[in-house]
């Protein structure tokens, strides 16, 4: 056992540097996809055929409202090539996968500040830290270590994205 485990510094690269940051605004009021990158809509309403129920029909109004039919709501299954508000889908899931390792990355950041703390606290008051404290300070490092590269692998995955896009939008 180690008497003295010493400071160690762990450098986040992220949060060193200055941030790019683009608001969200920006992405409704400058982008516009072409025509050629933009699925054609979905009909909302079902198509009505020659002898079929009328559309102001109470018949047709209970069919399709899924609470007043007693019917379960139809999920609408959304491929990966598709668009959903005039942004791939593709890129839509790896946005929100980045969201949610930023949000885990900064639950355990705040972890990691609370332990420093205790750690700085016992340290003040010439005590040791004990093993169990240790081990959990490890694992939440290499936790953290995992959370960045799963991060890197996203931001990468969104980066080739944006140039694809790019290059479309220069042909």
């Amino acid at each position: 056992m180690r008497v003295q485990i010493g400071h160690h510094l762990i450098h986040f690269f992220q949060s060193s540097e200055v941030a790019e940051i683009m608001p969200l605004s920006s992405f409704s009021q400058k982008f516009r996809p072409r025509l050629g990158l933009v699925t054609p809509p979905r009909p909302l309403l079902p198509k009505l055929e020659p002898g079929s129920i009328g559309a102001d029909s109470p018949a047709l109004s209970l069919t399709n409202d899924p609470i007043l039919a007693q019917s379960p709501l139809k999920s609408s299954k959304i491929s990966m090539d598709d668009t959903l508000g005039g942004f791939p889908v593709k890129c839509l899931v790896q946005i929100v996968h980045l969201s949610k390792i930023l949000r885990a990355k900064r639950e355990k950041i705040g972890a990691l500040r609370d332990m420093n703390s205790q750690a700085e606290k016992q340290r003040s008051y010439g005590q040791e830290l004990n093993v169990e404290f240790q081990r959990k300070y490890a694992a939440l490092v290499l936790e953290l270590e995992k959370l960045n590269r799963d991060l890197n692998q996203h931001l990468l995955a969104v980066q080739q994205f944006c140039q694809e896009v790019s290059l479309k939008l220069q042909d």
